[in-house]
């Protein structure tokens, strides 16, 4: 997924309960239906995914203990009815506009006590352990 979406120039995200349900027609506060089949996890990573990235924001792409890449946030959130068609026909609808760095080395970092969440919101001390790691 990662390449396809650096050549894209998108980050994306899904979740199967919610794969076909568009967020501009949504609030915070009035999530769609399906919104509570997720896991709270999950719920808490599309909500930042959706609501809270902006315009600006950096942001990396981590694959296991791998850092591979680094882009800025270039558009809101939206919606794309063509699909970034994904493993076992997974639909990664739920998409944000990314300038990629082409010039980011990949590194291997451990940030944080959890491994597994999507999204988290690094602290400045992440970011300087990220920049100041060697590449591979």
């Amino acid at each position: 997924m990662w390449l396809r979406c650096r050549d894209l120039g998108v980050a994306a995200i899904t979740y199967d309960p919610v794969e076909c349900d568009d967020f501009r027609n949504y609030t915070r506060d009035h999530p769609p239906q399906r919104w509570r089949e997720m896991t709270p996890s999950q719920r808490y990573a599309l909500a930042r995914f959706v609501y809270e990235m902006q315009v600006g924001d950096v942001i990396y792409v981590k694959q296991g203990r791998t850092i591979v890449g680094r882009g800025v946030i270039a558009g809101d959130y939206h919606f794309d009815l063509v699909d970034l068609p994904g493993d076992l026909g997974t639909r990664w609808r739920h998409q944000r506009h990314v300038g990629w760095c082409s010039d980011f080395g990949i590194r291997e970092v451990i940030l944080g006590k959890q491994q597994n969440v999507a999204i988290v919101r690094l602290t400045p001390a992440d970011v300087t352990l990220v920049e100041q790691s060697p590449t591979c």
